[in-house]
């Protein structure tokens, strides 16, 4: 799945970087495939998971300039999808 997109996503990085752009992209820290293998009474389920890690964007930001930042998450998470105001 990474290598799939991993050489557009290297492109607009260096691209990004080398001309001094401004980007709002993460940038992967790292990208793991989890097997997760549960026993079953007929059988062995197994789930494939893809995991990236991405550097943290809220690093850095002054907590008086909180209130003009607007996040989304689109990572895919399925566990705490939704923000409390």
């Amino acid at each position: 799945m990474f290598l799939e997109f991993a050489p557009q996503y290297f492109d607009y990085l260096c691209k990004s970087f080398f001309h001094n752009y401004p980007c709002a992209l993460c940038k992967i820290l790292g990208a793991f495939k989890i097997k997760i293998m549960t026993a079953k009474e007929n059988g062995t389920k197994i789930t494939k998971k893809h995991i990236y890690i991405t550097e943290n964007l809220n690093y850095g930001i002054k907590p008086e300039d909180e209130g003009h930042i607007v996040r989304y998450d689109l990572k895919g998470s399925t566990l705490n999808r939704f923000v409390k105001a």
